[in-house]
């Protein structure tokens, strides 16, 4: 079971990363974070506990993903 939601949260990242790049959004965070889903993934999870504006495809992947790590860390 753990694999199958490490392998969600994986998918779900690099369709939103893919997205950004198609949209443009991507735009929004540093050179580092356009070269990676995670680092992508950092940047806009900070910028959105800054309170910035974000798409709201980009905030629904956070939503999605912190719950799942946090079933994953206390497992």
């Amino acid at each position: 079971m753990r694999a199958s939601k490490t392998f969600d949260k994986e998918r779900i990242l690099a369709d939103t990363f893919m997205r950004a790049k198609r949209s443009g959004d991507i735009n929004q965070v540093s050179q580092y974070a356009k070269s990676r889903a995670g680092e992508f993934f950092a940047e806009v999870f900070a910028m959105h506990q800054r309170g910035d504006a974000l798409p709201g495809y980009i905030i629904q992947t956070i939503n999605t993903i912190i719950p799942i790590t946090q079933t994953e860390e206390t497992k």
